[in-house]
């Protein structure tokens, strides 16, 4: 056979070996394109279709109980309601909480306060995050994401302990009695972790604005006096004659038992 001849086979080989080559491979690319889009579809609908829970109907009233509250320095026994009505995206919640120095679970407060009282009166306004493809189907009322505006109305009964130096120092008798009012109004997010239909966890957190007024009493009141309420108390306490704004910051953890 003649070389010019030869090289033409080769060479025409070589094309058919290319072109056959790219037709496999294109073909592969396609199948691989096409399971790849088959997989998302499936996770989407996969996604949109799962029920974070196994509720036969959306629970109306959910059960609230607050631990954290208990452990701080004014020991406040918190519990409540959320009113969760099966229109809209919006929810109400109400909480009340006492405390006692008697019975705090810190041995300070309850050896050198035990007449402390205190009474919280807390509510929210919350919006659940139903809107947002693909995780509605995870945020559906009760169940999932939320953002909050929130009120807290708390009054503490305290008494100033006051040693025989200071007494005659700044003319304050030990165990003193005064009251001291808050306001707090924070905006929050927050989110349910369902451990069982009928247990939930709320974890939420917020920041905002709080006013706080203190009684006033005759005599000046050194800041000495303060209590040591510990880094993790977000109640700050104030002395008598004290009144004005602070920044306010909460996190919480509520156990919540769905109806």
């Amino acid at each position: 056979m003649p070389i010019q001849e030869s090289k033409q086979v080769f060479y025409t080989m070589k094309i058919r070996q290319i072109i056959i080559g790219c037709l496999l491979l294109c073909n592969f690319s396609l199948k691989a394109q096409n399971a790849e889009i088959e997989s998302v579809n499936v996770a989407e609908q996969k996604s949109t279709l799962k029920k974070p829970v196994g509720f036969t109907h959306q629970p109306f009233l959910l059960l609230r109980v607050s631990p954290l509250t208990l452990f701080r320095y004014d020991n406040v026994f918190q519990y409540g309601v959320e009113i969760a009505p099966p229109i809209g995206k919006f929810s109400l919640v109400f909480d009340y909480g006492t405390g006692k120095g008697s019975k705090s679970f810190k041995k300070n407060v309850k050896t050198n306060y035990p007449e402390n009282k205190t009474k919280v009166y807390h509510a929210e306004l919350r919006t659940y995050f139903s809107d947002w493809y693909p995780f509605y189907a995870l945020d559906k009322k009760p169940f999932g994401r939320y953002y909050a505006l929130e009120y807290t109305n708390s009054t503490f009964e305290r008494v100033l302990r006051s040693d025989l130096l200071n007494t005659l120092k700044y003319g304050i008798a030990d165990k003193t009695p005064y009251t001291e009012k808050r306001h707090d109004v924070r905006v929050k997010l927050g989110k349910h972790f369902h451990l069982h239909k009928h247990l939930f966890i709320d974890l939420n957190a917020g920041i905002g604005l709080a006013r706080y007024s203190v009684s006033e009493l005759g005599s000046v009141v050194p800041t000495e006096l303060l209590p040591n309420v510990g880094r993790f108390s977000k109640n700050y306490v104030h002395l008598p004659n004290q009144k004005g704004f602070r920044f306010s910051s909460a996190i919480g953890l509520n156990v919540v038992v769905p109806l």
